[in-house]
C-alpha cells in the first residue's frame, strides 16, 4: 500500500474535477482512495469524490493498493497538481 500527502490548492473541488479524477483512476487496476479528515472516497466513484468536498488548503491523502499502485498514485497526484 502506497500513500501520498497533498494539499488542495484550488478554491473548490468541482464535479468537473471529480470526473477527471474518477476517469483517470478507472484506468488502473489497483484500489485508489482519497482520505480527507474523517472522509474516505473510492477515487473511481464520481459521487464518492464529490462527497469529500475538498476546499482550498485541505490536507488529503491519496492511497493506492494493488498491482499498478505506484503508477496510479503518481498519475493521480500529477492530475491533482494540474487541476
Amino acid at each position: 500500500m502506497l500513500s501520498k500527502e497533498m494539499t488542495y490548492e484550488k478554491n473548490t473541488f468541482t464535479a468537473y474535477d471529480a470526473e477527471k479524477v474518477a476517469k483517470t483512476a478507472s484506468c488502473y487496476k489497483c484500489d485508489l482512495f482519497l482520505l480527507s479528515g474523517q472522509r474516505r472516497a473510492n477515487m473511481k466513484s464520481l459521487i464518492g469524490l464529490i462527497s469529500v468536498q475538498l476546499k482550498a488548503g485541505d490536507l488529503f491523502f491519496i492511497v493506492a493498493d494493488g498491482k499498478d499502485a505506484e503508477t496510479a498514485l503518481n498519475a493521480i497526484a500529477e492530475l491533482f497538481t494540474a487541476i
